[in-house]
């Protein structure tokens, strides 16, 4: 791996490498990867290994008109989602210039109906005018998600700024309490929540909704003729059927307000636990 820049902007050391082709972008840490630019693919393999190209299925759940990724970093969600969904509009947001300045120089950062915007995601957020069919967070800071945004007020203006039957994503690292109060947040406010762990990763997904589907059956089954995987981009079939072993449906019991996992009732204490 070669390094090709490095960056001191003030908030942020940025690093730039290549290797074999690829362009990939990392921040403070050089164990982290936050984008990766490979001009003639624009999903990064191997699929299941990395959690930005499950982003791309969910366009599929139902007809979507305009997007929100909050932490762009060098743009690999927004040119994925440019590529499999032309037609859909897309606000990124960021919040260090220098990060854009250098997406744009090596990482091909202007796609088509993108719009970027460097501002705090949180502000943003609280003051756009603009309603989302999805919101997909992955704002990193210090290794994780940043921990402003693991609050109620920021959930509330999420929600605020969703079209029924959005979707809200988040991308975070599995870590004790953050862990946990980041499963309690979503089912304080989503009717429907999901969990998944990428695979050779420690990354998780964690999936918000008011839509009324079910994942597991509107999205995830393995069958091959089915409409569902029919209807996805042949590049995308792995990802629904990766999606369909390991998504795992989290949600209240009507009974005792415990919270179900899979089949097995635990408490809001223990939510820091798979």
């Amino acid at each position: 791996m070669k390094l090709m820049q490095k960056t001191n902007s003030g908030r942020n050391t940025i690093f730039v490498f290549e290797d074999d082709g690829k362009k990939i972008l990392k921040i403070n840490a050089l164990t982290e990867t936050h984008s990766v630019y490979q001009k003639d693919n624009s999903l990064v393999e191997p699929l299941e290994g990395h959690y930005w190209n499950f982003i791309n299925l969910f366009p599929y759940m139902a007809p979507m008109r305009r997007a929100l990724i909050i932490g762009l970093g060098a743009g690999t969600m927004t040119r994925q989602l440019a590529e499999f969904h032309p037609d859909l509009l897309v606000d990124g947001v960021e919040i260090d210039p220098e990060i854009i300045r250098i997406a744009e120089e090596h990482f091909s950062l202007r796609q088509k109906n993108l719009t970027v915007h460097q501002a705090d995601g949180i502000q943003f957020v609280k003051e756009c005018p603009q309603r989302y069919d999805l919101i997909v967070l992955d704002a990193f800071d210090e290794g994780n998600l940043a921990k402003a945004f693991v609050e109620q007020e920021f959930f509330t203006d999420v929600k605020n700024k969703l079209d029924k039957g959005g979707y809200f994503i988040t991308n975070y690292i599995h870590e004790g309490r953050l862990h946990g109060k980041i499963k309690i947040l979503f089912l304080k406010n989503f009717k429907e929540v999901y969990l998944m762990q990428i695979a050779d990763s420690i990354n998780y997904l964690i999936i918000g909704t008011d839509s009324g589907k079910h994942l597991n059956e509107e999205m995830c089954s393995t069958g091959s003729t089915t409409a569902t995987i029919n209807k996805l981009h042949s590049r995308l079939r792995p990802l629904a059927e990766y999606m369909a072993k390991h998504l795992l449906y989290i949600r209240k019991t009507n009974e005792k307000g415990g919270i179900i996992m899979g089949e097995k009732i635990i408490d809001e204490g223990k939510l820091s636990l798979n």
